[in-house]
């Protein structure tokens, strides 16, 4: 079997092609590649991604979410309730980026930008001064 993955693979390579993919607006590998990282690598946390800067501080918990090897099509959400909830962490760099000092409209994939007012421009990048549309992808 062919892998497109290499074997010596880790999460922030990993996160770097997620975070290729969302600016692609290339859903299809946006979601392989979220699927990759969370089910085949059940070990990966997202708290031990590196800091780019290198710096230590707490991160804050993600309190809700679906466990890390659930099937993309749950046939018994009884079970995967039984389930033990490992919580995600917000790695604590990530919680420090502070919003891009200029406003950046990033086109969708067929080149569109997005009105920064647009009822599907993603929250938590405009935050950031990241106008773009929602991913196609939903964490909770």
């Amino acid at each position: 079997l062919f892998s497109i993955f290499p074997t010596n693979d880790n999460a922030t390579a990993c996160f770097y092609r997620i975070y290729q993919f969302v600016i692609l607006d290339w859903n299809i590998a946006l979601r392989n590649e979220l699927e990759y990282f969370c089910t085949f690598h059940p070990d990966w946390a997202v708290v031990e991604i590196p800091d780019p800067a290198d710096t230590n501080d707490p991160a804050r918990r993600i309190e809700l979410g679906l466990p890390r090897d659930t099937p993309p099509i749950v046939e018994d959400w009884e079970e995967l309730a039984r389930r033990p909830k490992v919580l995600e962490r917000v790695p604590p760099w990530a919680e420090r980026v502070s919003p891009s000092p200029c406003v950046l409209c990033i086109p969708d994939a067929k080149e569109n930008i997005v009105d920064a007012d647009d009822p599907e421009v993603c929250a938590p990048f405009k935050r950031l001064n990241l106008i773009m549309l929602q991913p196609h992808i939903h964490f909770i």
